[in-house]
């Protein structure tokens, strides 16, 4: 009996211990984006913002344990792509966040802007 008990606390034990190992995995990464691209422009920080589409990139391409925060500069961003201006996000992580840095945001197309 003793060593059933033991067996079976063991067993919890390693069953915490992956869950806390799983958890430690998943990171919030923050991406950083200005109506045009400046810096070194690989969406690291304010200073080298990339544009809105290149954050979405970035975004699709994290791993799936991740979530995203997109932090928007101030301006206009102009989309574009026919026949209506779209960003494609096909993100499959925890939460994806867009988030206005400073000011307001304005996305912008010819027609009709939409986020799909």
């Amino acid at each position: 009996m003793t060593t059933r008990r033991l067996g079976i606390a063991a067993l919890a034990g390693l069953c915490l211990l992956a869950v806390s190992a799983t958890s430690a995995e998943a990171a919030t990464d923050s991406l950083y984006a200005a109506p045009t691209a400046i810096g070194a422009a690989d969406c690291s920080s304010p200073a080298d913002a990339c544009t809105i589409a290149t954050a979405v990139t970035s975004a699709n391409a994290e791993p799936v344990t991740d979530s995203v925060r997109v932090e928007l500069a101030r301006g206009v961003y102009q989309l574009s792509g026919p026949p209506t201006p779209v960003l494609a996000v096909t993100f499959a992580g925890p939460s994806l966040t867009f988030a206005a840095g400073s000011g307001t945001p304005v996305l912008s197309g010819t027609r009709s802007a939409g986020i799909m």
